[in-house]
């Protein structure tokens, strides 16, 4: 094993895509991220830690799954630390922090990925209201500056920013920990629906004919619009920030 305290430059990333609170998007944005990778050349290894509904898996059948209901379930991620992958991506599911710090806390996993180069980017699917934004503070003060932070707002859940925008949260992560806020607009719920009917990537389904024009139309703007939000976040595909 190598030497944990000696720390090399990073070119490597872990991207954990979180939220916690379910039905804000988690996967819907992880299948965008991983497609992000894919047109960027970006070799990944991708994971789906959702024990009960295995989305990510569904759409990327080669991502591995990984049970996060006990702390060894995250034991893949410091395996792949040896790979030679640039990256990788796991779509954590609801109710999985508290795990993943159990074997954080047991295994020295943020230590241990910065000896191998490695940068753990935590993207936090962020709803509107007070609930998510706490689970947001708790992670923020749990880790602090050892991670790097991408706040994603969900605009597909109704509500105002109000709350988050005047927060002392929202301040410290972009003011003291160099977060990153990002917003993910709302895709139309018929293209949505479809694509899922359909197990389509969000590349394939701006193109494939079983969904209307209309629908390929919004997912096309769609993705879009969310490459652009992601090349705001350099560390996605492994750039120096």
């Amino acid at each position: 094993m190598k030497n944990t305290t000696e720390v090399q430059k990073t070119n490597k990333t872990i991207v954990l895509v979180a939220g916690d609170k379910g039905g804000v998007g988690k996967s819907c944005l992880a299948r965008a991220i991983a497609s992000y990778l894919i047109e960027n050349g970006v070799r990944y290894r991708g994971y789906d830690g959702d024990d009960t509904n295995p989305t990510f898996f569904r759409f990327f059948p080669d991502v591995q799954r990984i049970h996060t209901k006990s702390p060894k379930g995250f034991e893949a991620l410091i395996n792949g630390l040896e790979g030679d992958e640039p990256c990788q991506l796991a779509d954590l599911g609801a109710g999985t922090s508290i795990v993943l710090g159990q074997f954080i806390d047991q295994t020295g996993f943020l230590e241990l990925a910065a000896s191998y180069g490695s940068r753990i980017v935590f993207v936090f699917v962020l709803a509107p209201g007070a609930d998510s934004a706490g689970l947001l503070q708790i992670l923020a003060e749990r880790y602090g500056n050892k991670v790097t932070y991408v706040i994603a707002r969900s605009n597909a859940i109704p509500g105002t920013w109000d709350l988050w925008e005047g927060s002392k949260t929202r301040k410290r992560l972009l003011e003291d920990l160099g977060a990153v806020e990002i917003a993910i607009p709302a895709l139309d719920a018929e293209a949505f629906s479809l694509a899922d009917r359909h197990s389509l990537q969000w590349t394939a389904a701006a193109t494939d004919k079983r969904l209307p024009l209309a629908c390929r139309s919004y997912v096309h703007r769609w993705i879009n619009k969310v490459y652009v939000e992601f090349g705001k976040v350099p560390a996605l595909t492994g750039q120096a920030t």
